[in-house]
């Protein structure tokens, strides 16, 4: 077995500032990505995007609510559009809460080292 060597403290301080760099630009980068999300979600593009997906939720599930209940082919066709609306819509609202959370952590770190 090897034997363990001790890490000289000046080294031990390079890495700790090295991983708290690396925190730090992860924190920044969630928080730009989840600005640039909440900035999307505000955008003509965007309401153009929900307008036609709540369409096509209602589309669908006024076709669920319909479908012969032994058609399964249509009952996943329909189920499989409103999943797809559902997991893009999450995924930039997990985006948004993300970077609202780094931002969080960011005025934390800060406040506490000030």
């Amino acid at each position: 077995m090897p034997a363990h060597r001790a890490v000289p403290i000046d080294q031990q301080a390079a890495l700790q500032r090295e991983l708290e760099n690396d925190i730090d630009q992860r924190i920044r980068e969630d928080i730009s990505f989840g600005v640039e999300a909440k900035k999307f979600l505000t955008s003509h593009l965007a309401q153009y995007i929900t307008d036609s997906a709540e369409d096509k939720v209602l589309a669908a599930q006024n076709a669920l609510a319909t479908v012969d209940p032994t058609n399964v082919k249509e009952i996943v066709k329909q189920q499989a559009i409103i999943a797809r609306y559902d997991h893009f819509f999450g995924c930039l609202q997990e985006i948004v809460a993300a970077g609202e959370t780094a931002y969080q952590v960011y005025l934390e770190d800060h406040h506490e080292n000030n």
